[in-house]
């Protein structure tokens, strides 16, 4: 496939605010192509294909969620940890949380690297403790 051939078979006569969905392969949710021999998210050939390489150390998140959107101005360029905090997977999820189910706030002195309340967790050993007397 050449970029001739990429771009017929998507419809890029719709505005740029819109989606340009790729009706071609998939792969987990995401269009595939193969490009030079390699397979290749059909949003990355795109992005290539109109404003260069991706850049070292980055890849391209959806700002539309859309994964079959070819459209590159739907999409970023950031780092691992930015694109899947940006998602709506259980990792982000869990990121966005600011309180605990107790309702302290997880913030400061009251979160551990593990995003564990202080306040809970210390509360837990000290009733462990007295259980174990």
């Amino acid at each position: 496939m050449n970029a001739e051939q990429f771009w017929a078979r998507i419809d890029t006569m719709t505005s740029l605010e819109k989606c340009w969905i790729w009706p071609g392969a998939q792969g987990s949710g995401y269009g595939q192509v193969i490009w030079n021999g390699k397979h290749l998210g059909a949003h990355c050939l795109a992005w290539q294909l109109i404003f260069g390489s991706i850049p070292v150390g980055k890849e391209l998140d959806h700002l539309c969620r859309t994964p079959l959107c070819v459209n590159p101005w739907h999409c970023e360029a950031v780092d691992h940890r930015t694109n899947l905090l940006r998602g709506t997977g259980i990792g982000a999820k869990n990121f966005a949380k600011t309180h605990c189910p107790r309702g302290h706030n997880y913030s400061g002195f009251n979160i551990n690297g593990r995003r564990i309340c202080r306040l809970c967790h210390n509360e837990s050993l000290k009733k462990y403790r007295r259980g174990k007397q």
